[in-house]
């Protein structure tokens, strides 16, 4: 284990690994990682944020929120997901897309169908074509699985599934 050497390669592994246990539905064990990932970052030298191999704070916020947006924790997600967008002062690139997806995925759980889908269609619509990944695809369709019962049959459901659909080129 890595926990007793604060480096940006501990505190990335602490903080996945908590996120990897949320998504297996391991909560008490999510936030223990998520403690000793907070523990690690406190104490590891500072990384610039331009560093790609460094493991900037807001890089940490990302995979808190994927973590409590697992865990089913709507209001801890949100406040780590706005705090990390601000650390993005242009608000594009991967990490911002995935944590408004994460956004629509906790208003899915909140049972907001209509504005989790408009959310994950916007974001989505807003990453030129060339840079849709599988992983912002993939992020985008759980909205729809994660709303309950029958929300993933709404209007706005269904537009989201259209759209991802979509063969590349075509809007």
């Amino acid at each position: 284990m890595t926990k007793h050497r604060p480096s940006a390669t501990a505190a990335f592994a602490a903080a996945a690994e908590a996120r990897a246990l949320a998504q297996q539905g391991n909560a008490v064990d999510a936030e223990a990682r998520i403690r000793d990932a907070r523990t690690i970052y406190d104490r590891m030298p500072p990384s610039p944020d331009d560093d790609a191999f460094g493991f900037p704070w807001r890089r940490f916020l990302l995979y808190l929120s994927g973590t409590y947006t697992a865990l089913g924790q709507g209001s801890r997600a949100r406040k780590v997901q706005e705090e990390a967008l601000a650390l993005y002062p242009a608000r594009t690139g991967i990490d911002p897309t995935l944590l408004r997806l994460e956004a629509a995925i906790c208003l899915a759980h909140e049972r907001s169908a209509t504005e989790a889908c408009q959310l994950a269609a916007q974001t989505y619509l807003q990453v030129p074509e060339d840079h849709r990944t599988p992983i912002i695809g993939a992020r985008a369709r759980r909205v729809i699985e994660e709303l309950p019962g029958v929300n993933g049959r709404t209007r706005a459901a269904m537009e989201l599934r259209e759209l991802l659909e979509l063969p590349d080129g075509s809007m």
